[in-house]
């Protein structure tokens, strides 16, 4: 068997030889047609779960765990931080109704806290010192709450501001936030940039980081595992949304989540890729030059790669597709 395979090979490398320019045509035809059919046929898939083979146990409870839990898969998570709390739940409102408007696009968004739940037991899930703590305040408040509770303007404010200097001096410690935040609010109106009386401030749990808030939106974004970003075009209409809702930059938002860390490490490796190839490209036919010492044998061996690429990725299209 071994004999009768060398003598196909002979006779096979005797034709070659007798026919150079036929057999130069005939590689560089079927090499072209090769990357043709490649480029047609052959199509990314970026879905980096089906890098690893399903047949592994714990792969599979994965995927069960996907099937079982659909909303927690592939996830995008829009980041807001704002300057108030009241800013930050006006931007993500108007933010998620934007999304909601495109159910193709963006599934199941979600605003962290929202609801009629959260809104009613929200507070429930602090630690019950923390609760101890905020009913303090909250009764410390209710006088000052219910000076305005028929009416709540800029009128009001100022009229139950003076009134309680009046009386006081300004010295109850209970007012002391009050004053603080209608002082931050009167000072904004002035530096130009006003922004709203921040309410949140007269109960919070943390004045040291009374400076800043923070909303978070989660959603599954439609991805398309043909492309090298699969979540390019959702990425980028979120980005676009916000910048329309906010055109001052008032208002941070980051992206983050599977989704968002998937696309930026895709992101990398496509642009690392073409210049990779050159750089490559470029270190093999300087190795072969210094081996071959002839620009015509240089070229033939270029060319012979590329037809062996070419030919390879045809019968991986034919194979596999993707």
């Amino acid at each position: 068997m071994a004999e009768r395979i060398g003598a196909w090979l002979a006779a096979w490398a005797s034709a070659v030889v007798a026919r150079p320019r036929l057999t130069a045509a005939a590689t560089l035809a079927v090499a072209a047609l090769a990357a043709w059919y490649a480029a047609g046929n052959l199509v990314p898939n970026t879905d980096t779960a089906n890098m690893i083979a399903p047949t592994i146990p714990w792969r599979q409870h994965y995927n069960e765990y996907r099937a079982a839990f659909p909303l927690r898969d592939r996830n995008l998570l829009i980041v807001v931080d704002a300057s108030t709390p009241a800013r930050a739940d006006e931007f993500a409102a108007e933010l998620l109704g934007e999304l909601r408007k495109q159910p193709e696009r963006y599934r199941a968004p979600l605003l962290a806290g929202e609801g009629e739940f959260f809104e009613r037991n929200g507070l429930l899930y602090l630690p019950t010192p923390q609760l101890a703590e905020l009913t303090d305040r909250l009764a410390a408040a209710q006088p000052l709450i219910g000076l305005l509770g028929s009416r709540l303007d800029g009128t009001a404010v100022l009229g139950v501001a003076r009134r309680s200097l009046a009386a006081d001096g300004g010295g109850t410690a209970e007012l002391a936030s009050f004053y603080e935040e209608l002082a931050r609010t009167l000072g904004t109106v002035d530096d130009g940039e006003a922004s709203a009386f921040a309410w949140d401030r007269l109960i919070t749990l943390a004045p040291e980081r009374a400076a800043g808030a923070r909303r978070i939106i989660v959603l599954q974004p439609d991805v398309d595992f043909s492309r090298m970003q699969p979540a390019a075009a959702a990425i980028a209409d979120v980005r676009a949304i916000a910048a329309r809702l906010d055109p001052a930059g008032e208002v941070g938002v980051r992206l983050t989540g599977t989704v968002a860390m998937e696309h930026e490490e895709l992101l990398s490796v496509s642009r690392g890729a073409g210049l990779g190839a050159i750089a490559t490209l470029f270190m093999v036919a300087l190795v072969l030059y210094a081996a071959l010492r002839s620009w015509r044998l240089l070229l033939a061996s270029i060319v012979t790669l590329v037809a062996g690429l070419s030919l390879t990725a045809a019968f991986a299209a034919l194979r596999w597709g993707s």
